[in-house]
């Protein structure tokens, strides 16, 4: 029998020791992040060798370039939203949904966006910060125009409408700075000439 071998355990204790583990993987994710928000906000990287926090993680914890920079993402604005730290800690959030959520926590808006996030999938999260940011963007748009913009349900959009059809104001931005749009449900709106209408596919 190998030393990974848990065949001998009963079903219950397999699951109630999985979960163990996961809590404790999650708590340690956090303290982690915690860890690289402080070497990172005083720069020991430097006295170590490492020009970057990313060179750091990625040459000297070998972290590959996607995880290094979600974590170092998640980590300096966890310095300013520290329930950051606690909704990893305990599940609410993956570094990867946090990744996504972080460039919107703000002094007013994070306990809102926390709190609403917990526990979605990083498509959910994406699509309800979409969501959330459409009025502000239609009330820019009018404002541009110099006409009222009509606000026009994403619910009643077309079940074949492209997600490339959204406009990218109102595309939330990912860690890695690019539109969401890969993301987007599949009742996307697109603007046109000031005035909000379902996307026409074809032509």
């Amino acid at each position: 029998m190998h030393r990974y071998s848990r065949m001998h355990l009963t079903p219950a204790d397999a699951m109630r020791s999985l979960e163990t583990i996961d809590l404790e993987e999650k708590s340690r994710i956090a303290e982690g992040i915690a860890l690289i928000a402080v070497l990172d906000q005083r720069r020991d990287f430097l006295a170590a060798g490492y020009s970057s926090m990313r060179s750091y993680c990625m040459d000297r914890l070998r972290m590959s370039e996607d995880k290094a920079l979600r974590r170092i993402q998640v980590a300096r604005v966890a310095l300013r939203v520290p329930g950051l730290f606690e909704h990893l800690a305990d599940g609410r959030l993956t570094v990867t949904t946090a990744a996504v959520l972080a460039p919107h926590l703000g002094p007013e808006t994070a306990t809102e966006l926390l709190e609403r996030a917990s526990f979605r999938s990083k498509a959910e999260i994406v699509q309800m910060l979409a969501e959330r940011s459409r009025p502000r963007a239609l009330a820019s748009m009018a404002a541009e125009h110099g006409s009222n913009v009509e606000p026009v349900s994403c619910q009643h959009a077309p079940a074949h409408a492209a997600p490339h059809a959204i406009p990218l104001e109102l595309c939330a931005p990912l860690a890695d700075g690019s539109a969401a749009t890969q993301h987007a449900p599949a009742h996307a709106m697109h603007a046109r000439r000031g005035r909000v209408s379902p996307a026409v596919t074809g032509g």
